[in-house]
């Protein structure tokens, strides 16, 4: 998979909020869906653009996901990478592309915090933590420390 800016941040929504899945073998009705779910409609609005330019193809939002079906972009998505929560990973990126992957991804993952004259902190969650672990390293490329 070669990546440009807008596949990095399609990526990193995937592995954050997203889902890439198929029907199970044993179901006889074949789907193959990936879709962003999310209630921030700029962010939905943005993956759906970024996907369009990418596949050619526009996603539809509906309720708080923005979604499609389609077989041959599955199984490019899935080709070298996993999207499930525990077993996503970072891929090799250029540092151009890094940060919009880092900037998709904290979009979905991360929050905020300010209490004055206590801590300023941006907090970033997620159960993988291989994968926090390599975005604590793709920081470190920008020269970010983080505990």
């Amino acid at each position: 998979m070669k990546f440009d800016q807008n596949l990095a941040a399609i990526h990193a929504y995937l592995c954050g909020d997203g889902y890439v899945i198929k029907n199970p073998e044993s179901q006889k009705h074949n789907y193959y869906h990936i879709a962003l779910r999310n209630t921030n409609y700029v962010l939905l609005e943005d993956f759906q653009r970024k996907f369009e330019l990418v596949f050619n193809v526009r996603p539809h939002i509906v309720e708080g996901r923005c979604r499609i079906g389609n077989k041959d972009i599955y199984l490019f998505l899935t080709k070298d990478f996993s999207y499930y929560s525990y077993e996503w990973k970072l891929p090799p990126l250029s540092n151009s592309n890094l940060k919009y992957w880092l900037r998709a991804f904290f979009d979905c993952e991360s929050w905020v915090e300010n209490q004055p004259a206590k801590s300023r902190l941006i907090g970033l969650e997620c159960c993988n933590e291989t994968g926090l672990l390599s975005v604590q390293g793709a920081l470190l490329r920008f020269g970010i420390n983080s505990n």
